[in-house]
């Protein structure tokens, strides 16, 4: 996907004047996932000798990478790839910051049949094609097997409603040491809206209509707003759930709190594979994985967040 994407740049180049000696890529990742992305571009660097690929890495959370791009784009400082997050697509796109890389796709031998369609489709408009998967991950629910192994509750099945899911999560809130006071709860309420959307979707609720450019009429439907109560009701109606935390932190908080056997289920994506690895491989976890309950009689479906690798629309003219 990255090489695919740098050839891309590269072949942009050739609409204008000569290439530098160089490609910059910009990406938001911490520093494990920098030094893995160097290891992939370790073959493509082997493969052209003479091209220099710099990499720049960004810790920084997906509001605040949107804020970089935005400000790159309005200065003209957008690097010669960059990652593109899902939900900065139409930031991006609408303004005309993105490049159509379709027109280039056959002229560097990429093989669109290679890739996810239902990921491509996040980056398509129409004909146009405007980043290449970089990555994506699907939303699970994660659950603590001895959690469930203690208690004699069955593992979730593929398709489970809501029902289901708050009679299994009563089950699991308990009061361990019998003071008086839960201290293992059957799920954590993450406030991350990629995180507590899945659950909207899974109720039959929407953010954005059909058209994609209004929010009143679904946001405000009645679907959403029941999803929603329902949502928040684990925490203050139910008590399944623990006071949430701040969504800055929420993360690292949840997936400490499900490996030390506090939390029973958990709303995941690709972010928790790593802490859930280490707590797996240490022998202190044993871990399962189930898809989104849904709310009765709404079909189930799996969310997809994806992320790709963009060219910007100005390369045409720098270069």
């Amino acid at each position: 996907m990255l090489a695919c994407s740098l050839a891309c740049s590269l072949a942009c180049w050739g609409c204008g004047a000569a290439p530098g000696p160089g490609v910059e890529l910009l990406h938001r990742a911490d520093d494990a996932a920098a030094r893995l992305e160097d290891l992939l571009l370790t073959p493509y660097r082997a493969r052209h000798p003479g091209l220099q690929v710099v990499q720049h890495n960004v810790a920084l959370s997906q509001a605040e990478y949107r804020r970089l791009l935005l400000t790159a784009t309005a200065d003209d400082a957008l690097p010669d790839v960059f990652q593109l997050d899902d939900v900065d697509v139409p930031a991006l796109v609408d303004r005309g910051e993105a490049l159509d890389l379709a027109p280039y796709l056959s002229r560097v031998g990429v093989d669109l049949a290679r890739y996810n369609p239902e990921v491509l489709a996040v980056f398509r408009r129409g004909a146009a094609l405007y980043a290449l998967p970089r990555g994506y991950t699907p939303v699970m629910v994660a659950y603590n097997r001895d959690l469930l192994d203690r208690a004699a509750v069955a593992y979730p099945p593929d398709d489970w409603t809501w029902d289901d899911f708050l009679r299994t999560a009563q089950q699991l809130t308990r009061d361990r040491d019998g003071d008086g006071r839960v201290d293992q709860w059957g799920v954590a309420f993450d406030r991350r809206p990629a995180f507590w959307l899945s659950w909207i979707w899974a109720g039959g609720g929407d953010v954005l209509c059909a058209d994609g450019r209004r929010a009143s009429g679904c946001l405000d439907a009645p679907a959403t707003i029941a999803a929603l109560r329902w949502y928040r009701d684990l925490v203050t109606r139910w008590g399944v759930a623990p006071p949430p935390h701040d969504q800055g932190t929420a993360g690292v908080e949840i997936a400490r709190l499900f490996a030390a056997g506090r939390v029973a289920f958990m709303t995941v994506g690709h972010d928790a594979v790593r802490e859930l690895r280490a707590a797996v491989a240490a022998g202190r976890l044993r871990v399962g994985f189930a898809p989104i309950p849904h709310r009765a009689g709404v079909p189930p479906a799996t969310v997809l967040w994806a992320w790709g690798y963009a060219v910007p629309a100005r390369a045409l003219r720098r270069r």
